[in-house]
């Protein structure tokens, strides 16, 4: 999977959450690159920028479950950072504040889907 695959859903998902006017930058990159995580985002609020990072799911492990290997979750789930930055402090954001945006990318990405859950 390349950024190239992910694109059309990035572009997408900008629309859908109203940050089309910030200029992100997209990358698919192996885990020891962002080890821990599935994904990461740095942000720039004053200039509208942000990189996104997914991690190559070839890189996670096979028994991880579906939506874990799910890079589109996981670019809505930054994406989410993105449209709420005040909810981060020093570029992290709080464990309970994860899970509200992982549930969130989630929920997100299955109705687009129309896949019950």
């Amino acid at each position: 999977m390349t950024a190239d695959d992910l694109a059309p859903l990035l572009e997408f998902w900008q629309r859908q959450l109203r940050i089309q006017d910030w200029d992100v930058r997209l990358s698919v990159v192996r885990y020891h690159q962002i080890p821990g995580t599935l994904g990461q985002c740095k942000a720039r609020v004053g200039s509208r920028q942000a990189i996104v990072s997914i991690c190559d799911p070839d890189d996670i492990h096979p028994d991880a479950s579906g939506a874990d290997r799910d890079p589109e979750v996981t670019l809505v789930h930054e994406l989410l950072h993105v449209a709420f930055p005040a909810d981060m402090e020093d570029g992290t954001a709080s464990t309970t504040q994860e899970q509200a945006i992982d549930a969130t990318a989630r929920a997100l990405v299955l109705l687009r889907r129309g896949t019950p859950r």
